[in-house]
């Protein structure tokens, strides 16, 4: 399971050709051999008997539901697994999938067992159909309950791994075996008055050999379980993303089917040809409702391992172009649907009553194709990125910030950011915390030492995304609600260092508060949460903040400050004034303000940690740094490869601007100013490579950088527009 899926790399378009049109293919053939059970039936000419088996659609259908509910969730998380390349994840979720998918198949084999010919009568069966019913659902159900659900969920994961031919082709071979069955069963190999017994007899045989090839196609490929040292916890966390990702469709399929039962009971009372005529619209539905499944179970995939792996454009592209062409094939069928109502009814049954019923009904139910399909592609992405409905618009609308401290004595960013920019340092056990780990947390910044020993905060989480950072409490869990950071703790008694690192806080939280619309009052910190029943029992930051005379009132009463512009509340830094520095890009621009301060040096703190930023003051000018870069000053810039490596000086200039053209001339080389901090870093020596056949940006960038996700750098220094690369061509790549 090392290698990339094939839909990884290739063009949007080719790759949704490839994961959808074997999809679909098997989607039409599966229709076609549920049509044919009606359809042999039919020729009984005995609307008892095509009644008896519209009777059994719904609960027929619902181990499709189940089918869903850990096949297509077990799939959408096995797609972001490998997007983010965690293997061992990957490798559980096969595994839960499929236990599930067995247990649950047991489990409805055996109501129907003890239940199913009560539910039969409640759902619309009467004296003249019963018997036929039951006999049907015994061996669609109790006997091939098992394949019948196993099959598909191994079919959804085969997809998932990127093998969408072999997961169709199971599909198509048991559909179409299943054809060649019926006739041979129904009307050769079991005698007169026992077809409906011989459909079913020959849909579990061809459902059990679908699953005997899944199975082996498995266990030949290698794809099979290989998880050791597993807790209790983590296979819950897998079976609760699963099941959170297949509810979905779960949900849907079975409310759908109990309409379809309401439905039943209801039209029974109209006689056996308006059940019969029902059930065959329902078997007509099944195309445009099957191959729109096809389109959206194809996407899937895609969508979700683009999700995981940072690759949005592409996702929304890949969206974009299945729903589309889902609502196209939903309007040809639904005018088609009320053009030739009536052929469509007469090809499946002779009887002019259940032929009249039907035509009305078919030309009623298609008008909500075209509905129905948007449903599918927005419960399909929703399934791909793992999120339900209300994480989804709180991951938009945040609802405050949640502080937390590390609660270890090791304050260096290393330790939980990385891999190394350069700044960081290295950190020799690679287990740093924004990284596909068993450990399932993931905050959306930090703030700690540098290398050098500065203080700095680093993104690890896009601020609009969901978090998981506290667990979740009495009433609910505020990884849906807050953004996230954690400060890097020491040994708790160093007041400079805690100084430092509680005013980046403030400074951080005044600007998510200005981004997000919020105020002081919407911060908390870990121990608060837990106290509002939204986050676990932890106590941070109120074991630290006391001990320096700090406290989360007085910490809001500083991000309050800071909001209105004023230095109360600061620590350190230059007297406040009445004018306001702000920090942009240009004047101009003014969309890019990261903030606005009355203390110059906190202005000019911020601009320093955003290159390409500076501060200008109310009427436009900038003041840091200098307009033109070009005067002197009392400071020389040093030019090194380091600070401590004095002799690699190239120079130094008391401009600034000087210095930095001196470093971008000597790859590897930063400006240093008098205190030994670094002022600008230079470009590192930056190597090539040459694009071999078959190589990805993020097959490079994992192999020659160590991390796959530093894809986008390799394209940012490249100039790249899009994640399309060619054999022979050359890219530059950036210091590993």
């Amino acid at each position: 399971m090392s290698e990339e899926p094939l839909y990884a790399d290739a063009s949007v378009g080719k790759a949704l050709l490839s994961m959808i049109l074997p999809t679909v293919i098997s989607q039409i053939i599966i229709v076609i051999y549920n049509l044919a059970d009606t359809w042999y039936v039919g020729f009984t000419e005995n609307a008892n008997a095509v009644a008896a088996v519209s009777l059994c659609l719904p609960l027929s259908t619902i181990m499709s539901a189940f089918s869903n509910l850990f096949g297509v969730g077990g799939a959408s998380v096995l797609a972001r697994a490998l997007g983010v390349h965690n293997q061992k994840k990957a490798q559980r979720v096969i595994r839960i999938s499929l236990v599930g998918a067995l247990f649950s198949a047991a489990v409805y084999a055996l109501i129907m067992l003890f239940c199913g010919r009560k539910l039969l009568l409640l759902i619309g069966g009467d004296s003249q159909t019963i018997d036929y019913a039951f006999t049907y659902l015994f061996w669609i159900i109790i006997i091939g309950g098992i394949p019948t659900i196993l099959g598909p969920t191994y079919g959804h994961l085969i997809r998932a791994l990127g093998h969408p031919k072999a997961s169709s082709f199971g599909m198509i071979f048991g559909a179409v075996l299943n054809i060649i069955l019926d006739p041979l069963v129904m009307f050769v190999l079991l005698p007169p008055g026992h077809e409906v017994a011989g459909a079913a007899i020959a849909t579990a045989f061809s459902n059990t050999v679908t699953l005997v090839y899944f199975f082996v196609y498995f266990h030949y490929h290698n794809i099979k379980d290989k998880s050791t040292n597993e807790t209790v916890l983590q296979n819950k966390r897998v079976l609760w993303e699963i099941v959170r990702g297949g509810i979905p469709g779960f949900c849907m399929v079975a409310l759908a089917m109990l309409s379809n039962c309401i439905l039943n009971s209801m039209i029974s009372a109209l006689g056996s040809e308006a059940v019969a005529g029902i059930g065959i619209v329902r078997k007509i539905d099944q195309l445009a409702y099957s191959v729109n499944q096809g389109i959206t179970q194809g996407m899937l995939p895609l969508v979700a391992y683009c999700y995981s792996s940072g690759r949005r454009s592409r996702m929304w592209k890949a969206i974009i172009i299945s729903a589309a062409t889902s609502e196209v094939f939903s309007l040809i069928c639904m005018g088609i649907s009320l053009i030739f109502a009536p052929q469509l009814i007469r090809f499946f049954i002779r009887d002019e009553m259940t032929i009249l019923m039907g035509t009305q009904f078919l030309r009623v139910l298609c008008l909500a194709i075209p509905i129905y399909t948007l449903t599918f592609v927005i419960i399909a992405v929703f399934q791909a990125v793992g999120k339900g409905i209300e994480p989804f618009v709180l991951a938009v609308l945040h609802k405050g910030i949640m502080v937390h401290s590390t609660g270890a004595n090791n304050p260096w960013l290393k330790r939980y950011v990385g891999p190394d920019d350069g700044l960081l340092g290295k950190n020799q056990y690679n287990n740093h915390w924004n990284q596909p780990m068993e450990r399932e947390v993931c905050v959306h910044a930090f703030i700690g030492k540098l290398a050098d020993g500065t203080i700095a905060t680093y993104q690890t989480l896009p601020w609009d995304h969901r978090g998981w950072h506290c667990g979740s409490g009495s009433k609910s869990s505020g990884n849906n609600t807050h953004i996230s950071f954690e400060i890097c703790e020491d040994g708790l008694t160093d007041s400079a260092y805690f100084n430092k690192v509680y005013n980046e806080a403030v400074e951080l939280c005044a600007y998510l508060c200005k981004q997000y619309g919020l105020t002081e009052k919407n911060i908390i910190c870990h121990s608060e949460g837990h106290a509002q029943g939204i986050a676990s029992n932890h106590g941070d930051v109120m074991h630290w903040f006391p001990k320096h005379g700090k406290n989360m009132d007085t910490f809001r009463t500083a991000v309050k400050a800071k909001l209105a512009g004023s230095s109360s509340g600061n620590t350190g830094g230059s007297a406040g004034s009445g004018t306001l520095y702000r920090v942009r890009k240009s004047w101009s621009d003014a969309s890019s303000q990261l903030g606005a301060f009355s203390v110059l040096d906190n202005a000019k703190e911020l601009a320093d940690k955003n290159p390409g930023y500076a501060v200008f003051d109310e009427a436009g000018k900038k003041v840091y740094p200098s307009a033109s870069g070009s005067t002197g000053s009392n400071t020389l810039y040093r030019v090194r490869k380091s600070w401590a490596d004095a002799a690699s000086q190239k120079g130094a200039f008391n401009v600034l601007d000087n210095a930095k053209r001196c470093a971008d001339e000597n790859p590897g080389y930063s400006v240093f100013d008098e205190a030994g901090k670094v002022v600008y870093a230079g470009s590192a020596a930056a190597s090539t490579y040459t694009v071999q056949k078959g190589d990805s940006l993020w097959a490079i960038a994992e192999k020659r950088l160590g991390n796959g996700t530093r894809y986008n750098e390799i394209k940012k220094l490249n100039g790249l527009t899009s994640d399309v690369i060619y054999a022979g061509q050359v890219l530059k790549l950036p210091n590993r």
